[in-house]
C-alpha cells in the first residue's frame, strides 16, 4: 500500500512574530503550563515555538534528540520541559536547520525538522524525484503507529509517524503562548482528494491534566479547520481523486501556495488537475510540491 502521508512541511516559529509567509493560531491568557504533542504523519515538519533567487536552508544537527530539540525549541518567555521522541527518532526523520528564509523562502527561519521521509533530504532538495526510494526506506525502518488525537483527524494517518511530545511553563511575566506553522506535502496536487490525505496535528492541554488534547494546527478562517491536504490545497481535485472526495474542500485555496506543480485541467472536468509534472516555478527550496 502507497505510503498514506506522502510529504508535509509545518514550521512553529520561535520568536513570539510572525511573517506573510505563515498561519498564526494564539492561545491567550488561559493557562501558565502546557504539555504539548506534535504529531505527524507525512514527510517533514519543521518545528520551532516561541513566548528572488534562493539556495537552500542549512542544516545544524542531522539527528538530534530530544533534549538538543527542545534546546533548539526554547525562546525568551518560556521554558520546555520532559521533551520525549515518542515515534521516529532515529530513521533520519528529525533535523534541526537554520537559513530557512534567506536560504529556502521559507517562512521560519530556523527550527526543527520533522519528517516520515528523510528529513535532510528534503529540506535540501529543490522538487528533485530522489524522495521515493528514502521514502521507501523509511516506510520499511519505521511501519505504522496510531496516534490517537492524529487518527482523530484521518483514519488513515498511522503510516511512518513522527511523534515529539514536551511540557511548556510560561514565564517572565508572558501570558500567551503562539504557535505558528508552515505545512507542506508532496502528495500535492495529485492526490487531493484522496485516502493519502497527509495531515498534521500540533496538540495542547494543561500540564499534569488528563483532559482533552486541543488540535491547534487549524486554519485561521471561521471554520478554524484542520491541517490536511484534503482541506487546504490549489482548490482543484487531484488526478487520483477518489469518488468520495474523503473530505475534500476547495474553499482554503487562499491558504496555499503553489511550489512548481501543474495548473492545468483535464478536458472533462475543469475542477480537476492534470497528473503533475512539476512544470515550475518553484519559489521555496524544498521537496514540496505546495504549501501553506
Amino acid at each position: 500500500m502507497k505510503n498514506c502521508l506522502n510529504s508535509l512541511i509545518c514550521l512553529l516559529k520561535k520568536h513570539l512574530r510572525t511573517n506573510n509567509q505563515t498561519k498564526v493560531t494564539e492561545m491567550k491568557k488561559v493557562i501558565k503550563s502546557f504539555a504539548l504533542k506534535c504529531a505527524v504523519v507525512a514527510h517533514l515538519v519543521i518545528l520551532s515555538m516561541v513566548s528572488g533567487v534562493f539556495g537552500q536552508a542549512t542544516v545544524v544537527n542531522n539527528n538530534p534528540n530530544a533534549t538538543q530539540i527542545a534546546a533548539g525549541l526554547n525562546a525568551n518567555g518560556l521554558v520546555i520541559n520532559n521533551p520525549q521522541i515518542v515515534r521516529g527518532g532515529n530513521n533520519n526523520q528529525i533535523a534541526i536547520f537554520s537559513n530557512g528564509i534567506n536560504g529556502a523562502n521559507l517562512g521560519v527561519d530556523a527550527g526543527v525538522l520533522f519528517s516520515t521521509g528523510h528529513a535532510v533530504n528534503e529540506l535540501t532538495k529543490k522538487n528533485s524525484s530522489s524522495s521515493s526510494s528514502l521514502q521507501s526506506s523509511v516506510s520499511a525502518q519505521t511501519g505504522t503507529y496510531s496516534d490517537a488525537q492524529l487518527t482523530n483527524i484521518t483514519s488513515n494517518a498511522i503510516y511512518d509517524a513522527v511523534v515529539y511530545t514536551f511540557d511548556i511553563t510560561l514565564t517572565g511575566g508572558a501570558d500567551a503562548l503562539r504557535i505558528a506553522y508552515q505545512f507542506g506535502s508532496e502528495e500535492y496536487p495529485d492526490y487531493v482528494g484522496s485516502v493519502y490525505n497527509d495531515t498534521f496535528g500540533f496538540f495542547v492541554r494543561r500540564k499534569g491534566t488528563t483532559g482533552e488534547w486541543i488540535n491547534m494546527a487549524r486554519l485561521p478562517n471561521a471554520a478554524q479547520t484542520v491541517t490536511a491536504i484534503n482541506k487546504v490545497n490549489f482548490g482543484k481535485q487531484g488526478n487520483n481523486y477518489s469518488g468520495t472526495g474523503n473530505g475534500y474542500e476547495s474553499s482554503n485555496s487562499n491558504h496555499y501556495e503553489r511550489n512548481g506543480h501543474t495548473t492545468a485541467t483535464t478536458s472533462g472536468n475543469p475542477n480537476r488537475l492534470v497528473l503533475n509534472n512539476n512544470p515550475g516555478p518553484f519559489p521555496i527550496h524544498v521537496e514540496y510540491n505546495g504549501l501553506t
